[in-house]
This record gives C-alpha cells, structure tokens and sequence, in this order.
C-alpha cells in the first residue's frame, strides 16, 4: 500500500519539473514584450535572411538602402561584414512568414509587415536565446547543489539584469553566440558530459560569431580527452563557414572583416581592425559610463568573487578572450549600442560563478541585482541603441528619457537627439527600411513613431510610462510562479 505522504511527494516532484518551462516562458514574454528597433547591425543578418528566402542568393544588393554593415564580394556584391549564422538561422521563419503574408495580400518587403516580421524572427532567434540561457542556469545550479529557489534568481539576474535583455529585442549576433557558447560548455563539463553534442553547439557559435571559434578551442583543450567527438562535432558548421566564405568572398579563409566597409577599417591595423591594447577601451568596456559593463550590471563584479573561487582556466580563458579582443578592437565602443556588445557571449559564463559567491553576500548580491535590474530595464524600454555621441547613454540619456519623456538641457546630448528622441519608451526612430533615423520617413510619422515599440503601447498611449505597466505585472506573477513552486526533497540542497 503506498504511504499516505507519496501522492503529495509525486505532485511536487510534477510541480517541480515545470519550473524550467516556466522560467523559459517568463523570461522569453520579457524579451518579447519590447522590440528595439533596426539599426545597421540587425538590418544586415535580416536583408540576407531575405535575400536568401526570397530570391536564394547570400547578395544583400536590392537592400542597401538600409545599411552600412557591408562587405565587398567578387564581383561587386555585397554581403553583411559579419558571419552568417544569425542571417541563416533568421532565413528559416522567414521563409515561412513572407509567403503566408504574400498569399494574404500583404508586402513584407514593405513597412509595416516588413518591421512585424523582423519583431518576430528576433523573437524567435534572439529572445529564445535568452529564454535557453535562463534555463541553461537553472539546470547547471540545481545540478550542482543549488535549490530550485536561487537557480531561479540566478537565471533572471542573469537575463534580466544585464545588458542581455536589451540585446535579446535586437538582431543582433550577440544572444544565439551566447547561448550556443554556453550550452557547448555545459555539456562538456556537466556530471556527464556529451562531447558530440557540445560540438554541435560549439560549432554553431562559431558559425554565429567569429569570436566564439578561439572560445571553442579553449573548450577543447580544456576537454583534450573528449577532442576527438567535439572536432566531429563542430566540423560540419567550420565546413559549411568555410564554403560560405568561398561562396561569397571567394576564398575558404576569406571573411567579411577583409572587405568590410572601408569606414570600419583602418590600413595601419592588424586585420584592419587590430591595434595595441588599449587602457581607454579596457576602462571603457569595464567601469565607464560609456560601455561599462560593471557600470550598468554591478551585480556582475559579485560574480567575479565566485569566478575566483571556481578556479577554471577555462572559463577564466574565455573571459580574457572577449577583453583582450574588445580592448584591441579599434571599435571597441561598438557604435550605437548599449554597455560592451562584444563581451556580452561571456557574461552568461560569468553567471555560472554567482553559484559560487558565499551565501553571507545574499544581501549584497539581492541589492545590486535590483540595482542592476532597474538600470537595464531602463537601456531596453527607452533605447538599447544610444548614440555614441552620448556619453553616458544610461545616466544623461536613458534614465532621463524614462523619467521626463525628455532630456532636459542640463545633460550633455546632440541638440538634434533632443529635440526628436522623445517619449518615455521605445525612442529609437530607425525605421526597418532606412539606415539612418528620417532618410525615408518624416520625424512624427507613423512608421519614426513605431519604428521600436513595447506592446504595452497598445493598450497605453504611445511613448507612455503606462506601457511599463503589463511587463511589471507579468514580470511579479511569473516571480510569484516560481518561488511558490516546490522542488522534491531530493532535489533540495
């Protein structure tokens, strides 16, 4: 006869096993709830996933209207000066999406289908990239002696406290490499690991940012028994990299960085793009207000205490990978952005060290996790993409914005950003057809106005504080959710 106290034991452990679905569903509603707008980077990977699914080349040459991420290829074609894993993973839905809309009468090579669709694949590609790290978090911790409880907190400061958030509203390479990145390392260093498949992921970051192929090498070596199963692998996606480069610049090792656009390049670096370390990029990539990273995620220099107790060469390789890298890089800043994009792959590896930060900090790390939380949510409503002219994007642009629905005169900001940058939310007015915010549409016009949006501004007035409202609810019930949510005594530190 089974005891009394079993049925209950079986619900909780029932109960417990949907708390990765649950996190996976709040965390990706809070990506999704925003879109942060075109921009040079996102119009990029999206005119190629276009061109792929609609007239089946890799050339981005009919939209070159609406960017300036460009690279040479024989023959004067032109292609995204980045690799093409986000524009191929992008190119699926879209695939699927446009000849629907077609059928049904509509344009989506035209504004406003043209906006909706790129909405959605960075939905699909970038905000379940996000969704996939949380849940990625959560897994490692409880694996690893944590209760159900903290790996949940940990997951959400991870995705909802740094400068992922706002990434995961754009196109952006940044999120899929991350996840990828993260994903190839777990599976190779959890209690039983699965090389061949930490390939697989591996290969795809690589296949989705240039920088994650030293990561990978790191990985390997640190796994240098397992070398031969990751090599297979990762192999297909440095294959299909490779014919890629031939394909489009016309050689197996010639990337986008050799032709890119002349603008991004200087003759006397390294690669064009490669020059001495530079202290000014290491202290504006780090604790700046410009692009510091521990400027607006301060709940990030905790988890460097737990990085120190993890003693990993690896993951502490990695780090000094993207530093070393952006601190070289003579675009270090990162144009049009918000804090250090280039680092941003690691800062999930960053997250498996706050496991490690001593319980006695709980109180610290719970203030600068609602410290950190506050400031990016404040980057991803208002604008993900400040100007670089903008010095201190969070502080004299942001925040300001959030607050006012205006930059007051006494921040120092370009007179012309004043002036048509404005609303409490969602100011970026790069439109999904234009390089450049008003070279095809009029500053007022519907398509300025929603050129970046949060779906609140559907139910609130446009550019309102109110907007905030359905995400804040959304964000408490799905806290609410998952810490009422029990795991099964086996599954408790």
């Amino acid at each position: 006869m089974r005891p009394p106290h079993q049925p209950h034991a079986i619900i909780r452990r029932v109960t417990a096993a949907r708390i990765p679905l649950i996190l996976f569903v709040v965390v990706l509603g809070a990506s999704a709830f925003f879109f942060g707008g075109s921009g040079f980077n996102q119009n990029a990977s999206f005119d190629q996933s276009r061109a792929i699914a609609d007239h089946h080349t890799l050339a981005i040459d009919r939209y070159l209207g609406n960017t300036f991420d460009i690279s040479t290829g024989p023959g004067g074609h032109f292609y995204p000066n980045k690799p093409p894993g986000v524009s191929l993973l992008a190119a699926i839905p879209y695939a699927i999406l446009a000849p629907v809309e077609r059928a049904g009468g509509g344009d989506p090579d035209h504004l406003p289908l043209l906006t909706a669709n790129l909405w959605l694949v960075t939905i699909l590609i970038c905000g379940t990239s996000l969704a996939a790290i949380a849940v990625m978090l959560f897994h490692w911790g409880t694996s690893h002696g944590a209760s159900a409880r903290r790996a949940v907190i940990v997951a959400l400061i991870v995705c909802l406290a740094t400068p992922l958030w706002a990434y995961s509203t754009m196109l952006f390479l940044h999120l899929p490499s991350a996840a990828f990145l993260l994903g190839g390392w777990i599976l190779l260093f959890r209690q039983h690991p699965r090389p061949l498949a930490a390939g697989v992921l591996l290969g795809l970051a690589g296949l989705t940012n240039y920088l994650c192929i030293p990561a990978a090498v790191i990985c390997v070596l640190a796994s240098i028994r397992s070398s031969p199963k990751i090599i297979a692998g990762g192999a297909p996606f440095a294959i299909l990299l490779a014919l890629y480069h031939r394909a489009a610049f016309g050689a197996l090792m010639t990337t986008p960085v050799a032709t890119e656009n002349p603008a991004f390049r200087r003759p006397d670096l390294a690669l064009g793009i490669l020059a001495r370390p530079s202290l000014e990029a290491l202290w504006g990539i780090t604790f700046s207000p410009y692009r510091g990273l521990f400027f607006i995620a301060p709940v990030l220099l905790i988890a460097l205490i737990g990085l120190a107790r993890m003693r990993r060469f690896d993951l502490w390789a990695i780090v000094a990978l993207f530093i070393g890298f952006n601190i070289c890089f003579n675009g270090w800043h990162g144009g049009y952005a918000i804090g250090p994009r280039y680092l941003l792959p690691a800062v999930p590896l960053l997250g498996l060290a706050l496991y490690e930060v001593p319980r006695r900090l709980d109180k610290v790390l719970a203030v600068a996790a609602a410290l950190s939380f506050a400031l990016n949510l404040s980057a991803t409503a208002v604008d993900p993409q400040p100007p670089d002219s903008v010095r201190n994007p969070l502080f004299d642009y942001a925040v300001p914005l959030l607050i006012h629905g205006e930059v007051p005169e006494r921040h120092p900001i370009p007179g012309w950003l004043r002036q048509l940058y404005t609303g409490h939310v969602a100011v970026n007015r790069v439109a999904a057809d234009e390089a450049l915010p008003f070279m095809k549409h009029a500053p007022g016009s519907p398509a300025s106005e929603w050129a970046s949006f949060n779906l609140g501004e559907t139910l609130a007035p446009q550019g309102s504080l109110w907007s905030l409202i359905p995400l804040l609810l959304w964000l408490a019930g799905g806290l609410m959710v998952l810490l009422r949510v029990r795991p099964a005594p086996a599954d408790t530190p």
